[in-house]
């Protein structure tokens, strides 16, 4: 991460240090910059795309930044390796694990506009070990079986899909790191039933609270053998026909 230089900024910094020590993940004055320059960049951008339905500065803190973050146990739990953000949108969780963990990260988006942005924040905020491509999940596993030890999912869809999407991107051996607000036993169960016929595997479920009392769950699954189904399948199916 290089030195940026100062911006004019909207969220400060040191807000973003307190909030995440606040939520038990202390992080560089350095690295705080890079948080709150790259939420400034998306504010700003929210403007002529949709990033994001949240304009308030604190709530923005809280349930993009430090809600990434909040799983950061487990993203460095787990294997060595590249990582992957399916459906990134504006860069979360992406570009907050990357800023925190410095493992290198595919900020994955199908919408190429929202990709033409990333690259722009990528360029501005000084991530070099953060590269965009701008393809559906499924199009990119294509080219990419077996590339990641690590993928990172929020906001994309039910557990059943999002394990289908996951699971030919990630090699034998590698996570999913799936972000939840309050999954149903439905969801759940979908979910197992999917990941079974992907290779996957639940690994651990934890419960947690934002500082402003929004419950989240973090879900890890595991890739422990080939899926026993074909993958990909077409782009679009996992969200209308999942396995689960």
């Amino acid at each position: 991460m290089k030195h940026a230089e100062r911006w004019p900024t909207t969220v400060d910094a040191e807000s973003v240090r307190s909030a995440l020590d606040a939520a038990g993940v202390p992080v560089s004055l350095e690295q705080a910059e890079a948080l709150a320059h790259h939420a400034d960049l998306v504010l700003a951008a929210n403007e002529r795309m949709n990033l994001t339905a949240i304009k308030d500065v604190q709530e923005f803190v809280e349930l993009h930044i430090v809600d990434s973050v909040a799983a950061v146990h487990e993203a460095v739990g787990g294997p060595e390796g590249p990582m992957v953000d399916i459906g990134t949108g504006g860069g979360y969780p992406g570009i907050p694990l990357a800023i925190v963990t410095g493992r290198p990260c595919v900020l994955l988006e199908a919408t190429q506009k929202k990709a033409g942005f990333l690259e722009e924040v990528v360029e501005t905020v000084g991530l070099p070990g953060v590269s965009v491509v701008n393809a559906r999940a499924e199009e990119y596993a294509d080219a990419s079986l077996g590339l990641f030890s690590l993928a990172v999912v929020r906001g994309v869809g039910e557990l059943a899909t999002v394990v289908e999407l996951a699971a030919p991107l990630l090699r034998v051996g590698g996570w999913l790191l799936a972000y939840k607000g309050r999954p149903t036993t439905d969801e759940l169960d979908r979910g197992a039933r999917a990941a079974k016929l992907c290779g996957m595997a639940i690994r651990s479920e934890r419960r947690y609270e934002l500082p402003s009392g929004h419950q989240r769950v973090a879900i890890v699954y595991e890739k422990i053998a080939e899926p026993t189904v074909r993958l990909p399948r077409r782009p679009g199916m996992a969200a209308k026909r999942p396995l689960g």
